[in-house]
């Protein structure tokens, strides 16, 4: 859990994800021994595998987009986090790392798609345990992990211990808006492999309300074969089947918002599959899953790979 704990250490915010690629760049290096190929905002670990193995590591964040006086800031929301007054975020502002108080844009205006003002503070003024924080923290009990960021950090992290293996590995930036410089990496990438097939590994909501707790079936691993209730990504039937000999579970999706990276490979004639770990509470601050799914995960996927 030592690397997860560092990739968790280093901030990252929509629109400023270069600080954390030239960090996480060092990182895995050092830590697999293989000198990744920066396309763009992707990083691509060659190995000696055709099948690609993918996770985005962007995550839901803030851009900074005007400054005010003194320490107040706006800020325009990105991805599912539900903005509002009383929450503590962390974020960069000029290149520095800041903490902020969430306010309300204007009161009794309703808050949805309106700009978020924020209030930075020093660290030291805040309290230590705090509700509704936004912050980079990794608290491991016993089986359990909980973080705001383990969409997808757990699942760059499950992958580079895959990358330290030999296998082929990207770790890609722009979660389902096509990523950055994505035909780039993809010709770059066959370019050396004939037949590149992209498995992609992401975090699925494994509970189906807040309050309920993991059942069996909620704990498994899961693929999806048809995403976007048929308007995205469709697996290719070789792939649907290798993986459904060690992910018996299929996820199914209904509407055209429930896609994947998957789809994105799939738009450009790339064959691609989509697996999920599971994690509970999806884009909250206490987002949380267990060490034991990510080790079978690496398992199933090296086993996958293999095949």
């Amino acid at each position: 859990m030592e690397l997860l704990k560092k990739i968790n250490d280093i901030v990252l915010v929509s629109g400023y994800e270069h600080h954390f690629l030239d960090s996480l760049r060092e990182l895995a290096q050092e830590y697999t021994g293989v000198q990744p190929k920066v396309i763009g905002k992707n990083l691509f670990f060659p190995g000696e595998s055709e099948r690609i193995l993918v996770a985005h590591y962007d995550e839901i964040g803030y851009i900074v987009d005007a400054h005010f006086y003194d320490n107040l800031y706006r800020a325009k929301p990105r991805g599912m986090i539900k903005q509002g007054p009383g929450m503590i975020f962390e974020s960069y502002y000029k290149g520095e790392k800041i903490e902020a108080y969430a306010a309300s844009p204007l009161p009794h205006r309703p808050m949805e798609g309106q700009p978020l003002y924020f209030e930075i503070f020093y660290p030291e003024e805040l309290p230590e345990q705090w509700p509704f924080h936004y912050k980079n923290q990794l608290i491991i009990k016993g089986d359990i992990i909980f973080s705001k960021t383990l969409d997808n950090h757990a699942g760059v992290y499950t992958l580079l211990n895959l990358a330290k293996k030999g296998y082929s590995v990207l770790l890609t930036h722009g979660e389902e808006e096509g990523f950055t410089r994505l035909q780039a990496t993809l010709d770059y990438i066959s370019q050396h492999y004939s037949n590149p097939q992209y498995i992609v590994v992401d975090a699925f909501p494994s509970n189906k309300d807040i309050y309920a707790g993991y059942s069996p079936e909620e704990e498994s691993l899961g693929y999806i074969a048809v995403e976007g209730g048929g308007t995205g990504n469709v697996a290719p039937q070789e792939l649907v089947e290798l993986v459904k000999r060690y992910i018996p579970r299929e996820i199914a999706t209904q509407s055209k918002d429930e896609i994947t990276d998957a789809t994105t490979f799939y738009r450009r004639g790339v064959p691609a599959i989509s697996i999920g770990y599971p994690v509970k509470y999806l884009h909250s601050a206490l987002e949380s899953t267990r060490i034991s799914h990510l080790k079978r995960l690496e398992e199933v996927l090296e086993a996958i790979v293999r095949a």
